[in-house]
């Protein structure tokens, strides 16, 4: 019916809130409207690559263990930014699989996003993204930032809240 139809649209437009969703005689599509639409696995490597040049820590062995040993933060952000990789390589497979296991990096995103007061969505950030602390970093979901970008805590990037423009850095 109609009204079932509406209810999945509203779940699938809540799953996947970058994708433009259309009902057309009953039937739903999903189109991507992201701007790494050809991402792939070379891609998902190259991207891990640079963020990890930009994390002092990940190119010692010494350090990796401590950090996570002593479960310090940067630990915490290294694993939000790898879920956040693995939702997008995983949301660009454009399969069941691929959606299922989007879904689920990033719900495990979402839910560690919420100890560290981040909220970033997939498709955001080009390669060598770099946060140095958790609080506060909100990045509207149609923003597009380039590659080696760094986030300190309390940062916003979006528009006015008004319907405006999202930038583009």
């Amino acid at each position: 019916s109609q009204e079932q139809i509406e209810a999945f649209y509203l779940v699938l437009s809540l799953l996947f809130p970058q994708n433009e969703i259309k009902i057309e005689d009953s039937k739903i599509s999903i189109g991507e409207t992201g701007f790494l639409n050809d991402y792939n696995f070379e891609d998902f490597k190259q991207y891990i690559k640079e963020d990890v040049d930009r994390c002092e820590f990940l190119k010692n062995k010494k350090s990796w263990w401590r950090v996570k040993f002593l479960h310090e933060h940067e630990y915490s952000i290294w694993k939000y930014m790898l879920l956040l990789r693995k939702e997008e390589y995983y949301a660009h497979k454009k399969n069941v699989i691929g959606d299922v296991l989007s879904t689920i990096y990033r719900i495990r995103k979402n839910h560690l996003g919420e100890k560290l007061s981040f909220t970033i969505h997939k498709d955001v950030f080009g390669p060598g993204l770099r946060i140095w602390h958790y609080g506060n970093i909100v990045v509207n979901s149609y923003a597009r930032v380039g590659k080696n970008c760094t986030l300190h805590g309390d940062n916003c990037i979006g528009n006015n809240g008004l319907g405006g423009k999202s930038p583009r850095i």
